[in-house]
């Protein structure tokens, strides 16, 4: 269970992390004018009606236009049998939609018509009649209560002509506080639906702005007995939230006072520079081998030097601990869709059956969806986990030009024989004229190494004078030019 939840609210953006027994779990950021999506409601103009996969594009104001499900379109509209999005929308057409997840790579938001204000109790749902109530609220008197309580209080503020979700914060709140959250999420919705008639799509009509707000509404979750707030103004933001929806939050609230930020002070920080390392260490010397393609996740995992109880115990031990990690670091690092696990080999079924539950009980925790299969006829664990949001690496990075975001980059010999190959053609269009070599520091090193004296057979290949110049820039940087004879310099 999460036990900790630690808030970073500075100048340029806000971090939470959430700490289980110590150790981070997920952490969340956002960044002035790089914030999420999720939540936003926008007037939307449907540029693009795609029947091939039954969808539609819809511009929203953003970069890049927002994608509409067919499904997500039916929901809204409350059809039993599916027609075709050809029959729901149509291009030009104006449309409430909101965005349910960021995007991702290259493709943009994800939308739904089906509309959802988040109250701190409620989720208020304009075009959705009914009651629904939050499956993790087990009790049937308290689901009963809570549905009675929404109902009579939609009826008074909507006439009965809204919905809503009772979320599971709402279980053991007063009669009262339920009201009062319906009453606030109903208004709310009102002024929306006002400003849309108002406004030319595309146009954002509604987005949730305060950071920390946000983040004890999404996030302080039961089981959460500490919230640890760096930064007095994000601490005040976070007691006036809690006054007015949350008091029950306010004794969980403390100030951070020690001399190192609180993310650096408990190792936040530390973990968040390994998040894009692909490789991982286990307690008793094993390690995982984390990379993700366009397609897939692949883990693999290793026994490094463990290998105390012999080979059988060592795998099994290693497995054990692996299992556990793995699904920690799929939470923080904000891996989803398909992973392929890579296990090592054990012959006994019990073991496997063993490592299998404790990779389970660990997911158990995670609030993705996950779905897990066990070991497969060639010995791999396949599962797949909702992409939810970007991954944690995306966010702290951006793509290497020079490696092309692949992780890598060329190496001296590989620049430099690229440079030998320029020289020969740039002297063959200019037989007789001196050349200028002009290259990073450890490919200058690989030209003039000896024995090889590359530099050397490239001058007496050419016949002419070759000066070479190291920068200071990328090893991928280099110039290859003709000079003038007078100012050639010498050869070297």
């Amino acid at each position: 269970m999460t036990d900790e939840m630690l808030i970073e609210a500075s100048l340029g953006e806000t971090r939470v992390a959430l700490l289980d027994q110590g150790r981070v779990v997920e952490v969340f950021l956002e960044r002035q004018g790089e914030g999420t999506r999720v939540g936003d409601i926008f007037l939307g103009r449907v540029a693009r009606v795609m029947g091939g996969i039954e969808a539609a594009f819809v511009e929203i104001g953003l970069a890049r236009a927002g994608f509409l499900a067919a499904r997500d379109v039916r929901r809204a509209n409350g059809e039993s049998s599916p027609p075709p999005i050809g029959k729901m929308v149509h291009e030009g057409q104006r449309l409430i939609v909101q965005a349910i997840k960021d995007p991702i790579g290259e493709k943009g938001v994800r939308l739904t018509a089906e509309v959802g204000l988040p109250g701190r109790y409620m989720v208020f749902q304009p075009d959705r009649p009914g009651i629904f109530v939050s499956r993790q609220i087990e009790d049937d008197a308290e689901r009963a209560r809570l549905a009675t309580i929404a109902e009579a209080a939609l009826m008074q503020a909507t006439g009965g002509k809204a919905g809503c979700i009772v979320r599971t914060a709402a279980a053991g709140a007063t009669e009262a506080d339920l009201v009062a959250d319906v009453t606030r999420l109903a208004d709310g919705w009102a002024a929306i639906a006002r400003r849309a008639q108002g406004e030319k799509a595309p146009a954002l009509l509604y987005h949730d702005g305060d950071h920390v707000a946000r983040a004890l509404r999404d996030q302080a979750r039961e089981g959460i007995r500490k919230i640890i707030i760096d930064g007095r103004q994000g601490l005040a933001a976070a007691r006036s939230w809690a006054e007015r929806f949350e008091p029950a939050l306010l004794d969980r609230l403390v100030g951070h006072d020690g001399a190192l930020p609180v993310f650096e002070e408990r190792g936040v920080e530390a973990e968040l520079d390994c998040v894009t390392n692909p490789r991982v260490n286990l307690p008793r010397g094993g390690f995982l081998m984390i990379q993700t393609t366009e397609a897939l996740t692949a883990i693999d995992v290793n026994s490094g030097g463990y290998a105390k109880g012999g080979a059988g115990e060592a795998a099994f031990r290693t497995n054990m601990d692996a299992a556990v990690e793995i699904a920690r670091q799929l939470r923080l690092r904000a891996i989803g869709g398909l992973i392929v696990i890579d296990f090592i080999h054990m012959t006994e079924a019990e073991r496997n059956d063993a490592v299998m539950a404790s990779l389970r009980g660990a997911l158990a925790r995670d609030r993705a969806p996950v779905q897990v299969t066990g070991f497969s006829p060639l010995g791999l664990v396949e599962m797949t986990r909702k992409r939810i949001r970007e991954p944690l690496g995306h966010q702290l990075t951006e793509a290497c030009s020079p490696c092309e975001a692949t992780g890598r980059q060329p190496s001296p010999a590989t620049v430099g024989c690229r440079v030998l190959r320029q020289a020969e053609r740039t002297a063959d269009a200019a037989p007789g004229r001196p050349l200028g070599l002009k290259v990073s520091s450890d490919v200058a090193d690989w030209l003039r190494a000896e024995p090889f004296a590359r530099l050397e057979g490239l001058i007496e290949r050419l016949g002419t004078k070759v000066r070479l110049e190291v920068h200071g820039g990328l090893r991928v940087h280099y110039e290859v030019n003709t000079l003038d004879p007078e100012r050639s310099g010498h050869g070297r």
